[in-house]
């Protein structure tokens, strides 16, 4: 009865609100329900003159929004890994029945082309998919412009949207018309989609584009340098114009200013070094000091400075994006602090204003409000008082402003309530009460000491992995027997059963519960019951498990090394870090993504179906055909990946992608064109701001991390634990955040500009 008594005394606390406002304007508790959804997302507005229906449009919104709108995005990056290439739509039979992928493209090529071996859908599947992602999208945008002032983001997706939907059209009418289309916007339309659609890529996105001005005036710097050097090397070799002594021409890649400017660009990426520098070298060695000269310019000072540029800038934009986003949730929360407490017409008792406190009643009005939006985790009736505790950090039954300044992060809380008996003290009482000495001795020795259970279970696991890694060798060899195997499988099954009695050890002494909790349990769990049921089967006669199983097993069995590196400090930690960071670089990995599938798409439309055996324009290009790089092509939106990971993981392009490229282009400079330009984005601004932001993130991650984890967060010290009840009580648990690994890499910075969220030191 308490629980509904709670529940009807909010809902007329909101009624009575809303009534008192006259139905049109919003109420105290709604303006501050919204000044707090905004502020956990780090923004803030003013509520002068939003209305009831804007609230009710944005509520409408936000539930409608996440994750349907970056669900939608990615249907469209999917359609366009799945659709036909555009250089293979003229061989089409039917536009709904599914087509071979090769024997599609094939009739277009003479010979060979590689394709990804994704099943193309049928052209109609992919235009409705189009149709019906685009069509959320645009409502989605048209929604959000009823309560959103105009802004940047939102009238590009506006913009997106319609010419997305206009080209939709066109494509149409043409595939009705049974004709084919050699370019599309489509393709190009998706990308900016996904960028403006997925808040963390946007965020990302922005920052790099800071990056752009500065990396600008050391990329001018750079090449002038690979100018000046290309003309220097062409101007003084123009006269050697003889074989050296291996009988190729002194001045090979410097004939022309032209050359010469290629060699040194080539140069400064690695990928020609030392091959370049030969032909001369070998005639002259003074030519030895002109090479070296460039590349301690080109290599070592000026790709260099332009990762430290990008660095700085981009350290710059994320530190003060992060000081704005917590000032912005700072004024936010003390606006709806202002609106709840006594003065602000909330309901609250105090003074108001600096002094004032907002009561329990109040903070459960405002989150049954705040309920309404699926971006804020939603706080159960039976959950408000446990939060509640949590944020009245001084246990005087009321909120203050201070405490009020953790509401933000004390809602991304997960509480639950677990028992803290194992189930043998439930199941058996008496048993536990006459074997307590032993009961309690094992308890100590596995919950409070359980480094000693650690260390032989450890030694254990060193054992089997090497037992493994000898089961393995004999396998791979062909060397294992009958009789080899058999005795393999007892000596899994022993191991096995170890690890099985040390489980079964825990859960005796360790409540369910709480033992569930820890992911790393959950694995260890799975990894033993699985590993003991197939040892079983394995000894067993009658049960027969085939090689391939075994094999899965086997790695299985090594992935227990997990737990090995886990259990060592210095691993614990570096693991525990980057799981956070992982997470937190989408946003940095999603624009590199976007980047590629720019350049993949160009690659599509522009050389799509040019690149295969048997192309005569390749007929003179040996090093290409006999470098086996015909796989390395851009015959479909997946393909096109391959050729830009590369570059990306040899630091630049392949001078035999390049000229084969070039060859088969419309226009000479083409295949130039297209692989110096993802070298300066994806080279030199994506690879180098991926370094800065993992650079920072890890730092502060690394740093902090020991404390992170054997001190709880202060926030939850205040917590009630009589409301769990006998014989539980309630834990709490955040799955980290980008915001939290940001506030970690500026903390300093925060604390100094008093703008951290879980600073007490706010009126």
């Amino acid at each position: 009865m308490e629980i509904d008594d709670q529940k009807l005394g909010n809902m007329e606390l909101t009624e009575r609100s809303r009534l008192t406002d006259g139905g049109t304007e919003l109420s105290s508790v709604e303006k501050a329900a919204w000044f707090v959804e905004e502020a956990m997302v780090g923004r803030f507005q003013t509520m002068k003159g939003k209305t009831r229906k804007q609230r009710d449009d944005y509520v409408k919104y936000e539930n409608l929004e996440y994750p349907e709108r970056m669900i939608c995005a990615l249907v469209l990056i999917f359609v366009s890994f799945t659709e036909i290439p555009l250089w293979c739509l003229a061989n089409r039979k039917n536009d709904w029945t599914w087509q071979n992928g090769h024997r599609l493209c094939e009739p277009s090529v003479p010979g060979h082309a590689y394709l990804s071996g994704i099943d193309y859908f049928p052209v109609a599947w992919t235009v409705i998919a189009e149709v019906l992602s685009v069509a959320y999208l645009g409502w989605l945008a048209l929604l959000e412009r009823r309560f959103e002032a105009s802004n940047a983001r939102l009238t590009a997706r506006v913009a997106l949207t319609s010419i997305y939907a206009v080209d939709l059209a066109v494509v149409t009418l043409a595939l009705t018309a049974g004709a084919s289309l050699p370019w599309r916007l489509a393709p190009y339309l998706r990308l900016g989609l996904l960028v403006v659609s997925v808040d963390a890529i946007y965020d990302s996105f922005q920052q790099v584009m800071t990056v752009v001005p500065p990396f600008l005036n050391i990329a001018a710097m750079l090449a002038l340098t690979v100018f000046f050097f290309g003309w220097l090397g062409a101007m003084t070799l123009d006269d050697f114009r003889f074989e050296n002594h291996e009988g190729v021409m002194a001045n090979a890649g410097f004939e022309t200013f032209h050359d010469g400017l290629y060699t040194t660009f080539m140069a400064t990426t690695t990928a020609t070094v030392p091959d370049s520098f030969l032909p001369a070298y070998t005639a002259k060695r003074i030519f030895g000091l002109f090479f070296f000269l460039y590349e301690a310019m080109a290599v070592f000072i000026f790709l260099n400075l332009i990762l430290a540029v990008v660095y700085n800038v981009y350290s710059d934009h994320v530190k003060e994006r992060t000081r704005t986003y917590y000032a912005n949730r700072s004024k936010g929360l003390a606006a709806a602090f202002n609106l709840l407490s006594s003065g602000g017409g909330g309901g609250g008792s105090g003074g108001g204003g600096e002094g004032g406190i907002i009561d329990k009643e109040t903070f459960a009005a405002l989150v049954a409000e705040t309920n309404k939006v699926e971006r804020v985790p939603t706080v159960t009736e039976g959950t408000v008082d446990w939060f509640f505790s949590v944020v009245d950090d001084d246990n005087s039954g009321a909120i203050s402003a201070s405490e009020f300044y953790d509401v933000c992060d004390i809602l991304q809380y997960s509480f639950k309530r677990i028992k803290t008996k194992a189930w043998i003290q439930d199941a058996a009482p008496d048993w536990c009460r006459r074997h307590a000495a032993t009961y309690d001795a094992l308890k100590r020795y596995v919950v409070d000491s359980p480094q000693r259970l650690d260390r032989v279970v450890t030694a254990v696991l060193v054992i089997n992995s090497a037992l493994v890694l000898l089961e393995s060798w004999f396998d791979l060899n062909n060397s294992d027997t009958p009789l080899g195997d058999l005795a393999f499988s007892y000596v899994e099954f022993l191991f096995s059963s170890f690890y099985a009695a040390a489980l079964a050890l825990e859960l005796f002494v360790t409540p369910f519960d709480q033992f569930w909790l820890s992911n790393v349990n959950r694995f260890d769990f799975f990894v033993t019951v699985l590993l003991f049921l197939t040892a079983l089967f394995w000894i067993l006669p009658f049960v027969a498990v085939s090689s391939e199983v075994m094999h899965y097993l086997l790695i299985l069995r090594l992935l227990r090394l997990v737990l090995l590196l886990t259990s060592m400090e210095r691993f614990r930690i570096l693991g525990a870090a980057i799981g956070r960071i992982v997470p937190a670089s989408v946003g940095v990995l999603g624009v590199l993504f976007a980047s590629a599938s720019l350049w993949s798409t160009i690659g599509v439309q522009a050389f799509g179906g040019l690149l295969y055996d048997g192309n005569p324009a390749l007929d003179d290009a040996d090093d290409f055909l006999d470098a086996h790089f015909a796989i390395l092509n851009v015959n479909d939106f997946a393909m096109g990946f391959y050729p830009l990971f590369a570059m990306i993981i040899a630091g630049g392009p392949f001078p035999e992608l390049v000229a084969a490229f070039d060859k088969v282009a419309a226009f000479h400079g083409a295949g130039v064109l297209f692989f110096f330009s993802w070298y300066v984005v994806g080279v030199l601004i994506m690879v180098n701001v991926f370094s800065a932001f993992v650079i920072d993130a890890f730092l502060s991650q690394y740093e902090d991390d020991d404390e992170k984890v054997e001190h709880p967060d202060d926030e939850l010290s205040s917590l009630d634990q009589s409301f769990a009840g006998e014989g539980y009580k309630i834990v709490a648990y955040k799955a980290s955040t980008t915001d939290d690994v940001y506030k970690a890499m500026f903390a300093d910075d925060l604390l100094e500009d008093d703008v951290s969220p879980s600073s007490k030191d706010h009126p």
